[in-house]
């Protein structure tokens, strides 16, 4: 295994600054609460006391501890081990009623830090030209503020994206080296990439009939050994994440948004649309443009009630409706609004759709109307059964 040079040192001694400058040194950035963080912190007694005061709007970096802010979100990612971590680090301070989100941040700086350093060494085989390049493309790319906001939040994604670097280093490292450590953390880094977030459990399963087909690739000899455990370990992360992730009436509250926030409202004929979706005129009062928590359960029901494959049809022909709509607005609203509250004996649904989300304008012609209404109903499959 080649060492690194002083060219590759360099290069970590600035993403290392540039990460600690962004995350640590005042003006810290973070990103804000778009109503996620309690599905992490909520299950250790965190929450934020200004969470009713322009929480969407600025990174908050203290937190507090208290009991009423417990709520068991029955999200199960691995990014709540990250946090367990992090939270355990900052009982040292001796202050355990607050809780400083830059532990967090630490703790995912370091394994981003970790990532790039063991990219370093596979580098070397390069023209020192060509490494620089490479260097200054990945400085320059990861360690953006786009990136780096990520590691002082509660976003489950920031686990997914840092398990995702050290898997694919862990694995180029193994498939030159064939070291035990390498092909061992790419397998706990896989694991935890898809435990990390239901929607992408079903990463797992390129990567477990990699290791089955191919996981010879990473150790010497047949290595028939390493392909079944490991193959068998991202099974088991699959199956995890699959029925663990989240709680089981969390695809529901996407049916309930697509279909009582942006197809009702728009809707030409709302009985029409209501009996296609298998609900009777009774739910007609549901259909407004806003609506305010808490929700009644008989809303809620409604949306479990309703067949979900209905949906991407009538999301695709809202969207095409008029002449002069952006046709695609229902599915990025969708999108932006998949994320809910849910207390303890309630269901809470918050609008958390951006006025800057971006929005695909498309013409009216009739194959673009033919293609869009395809897309939409392809991708409003995929939103319903996925988020």
């Amino acid at each position: 295994m080649g060492a690194i040079g002083n060219l590759e040192r360099i290069a970590l001694l600035f993403a290392a600054a540039a990460v600690v400058f962004q995350c640590f040194v005042p003006p810290t950035v973070g990103l804000a609460d778009n109503g996620d963080f309690p599905k992490i912190a909520g299950q250790l007694d965190v929450g934020n006391p200004l969470f009713s005061k322009d929480v969407v709007r600025f990174a908050d970096l203290k937190y507090v501890v208290d009991s009423k802010y417990h709520w068991n979100s029955q999200f199960y990612s691995s990014e709540l081990l990250l946090f367990a971590a992090a939270f355990g680090l900052d009982s040292i301070r001796g202050k355990p009623e607050t809780f400083d989100l830059r532990l967090l941040g630490a703790i995912h700086a370091a394994i981003f830090l970790l990532a790039f350093y063991r990219l370093l060494p596979l580098l070397n085989s390069l023209r020192p030209a060509l490494r620089m390049v490479l260097l200054c493309l990945i400085l320059l790319f990861f360690t953006d503020v786009m990136y780096v906001a990520y590691f002082n939040s509660f976003f489950i994604d920031t686990g997914a994206l840092l398990f995702l670097l050290l898997a694919v280093v862990s694995f180029l490292r193994a498939l030159r080296w064939q070291k035990p450590l390498d092909r061992w953390l790419f397998v706990a880094s896989s694991m935890l990439l898809v435990t990390s977030k239901t929607q992408h459990f079903l990463l797992g399963i390129p990567i477990a009939m990699l290791l089955a087909c191919k996981g010879g690739l990473l150790t010497r000899g047949r290595g028939w050994a390493f392909r079944t455990f490991s193959a068998i370990a991202v099974l088991a992360a699959i199956a995890f994440s699959n029925r663990f992730g989240a709680p089981a009436h969390y695809p529901t509250m996407g049916s309930y948004t697509v279909i009582f926030f942006e197809l009702l409202p728009k809707s030409k004929d709302v009985s029409s649309d209501l009996k296609e979706l298998g609900l009777d005129d009774s739910y007609k009062h549901t259909s407004a443009p806003m609506l305010t928590p808490p929700v009644p359960p008989c809303r809620i029901r409604s949306a479990e009630k309703s067949s979900s494959s209905k949906c991407p049809t009538l999301i695709s022909r809202a969207s095409l409706s008029s002449i002069h709509s952006e046709p695609w607005r229902p599915l990025f609203s969708a999108w932006a609004m998949q994320e809910c509250n849910v207390p303890t004996l309630g269901i809470t649904i918050r609008r958390l759709g951006s006025p800057n989300m971006p929005r695909l304008v498309l013409s009216q012609s009739g194959a673009d109307s033919r293609l869009a209404s395809s897309a939409a109903a392809a991708l409003g499959t995929s939103f319903i059964r996925y988020s």
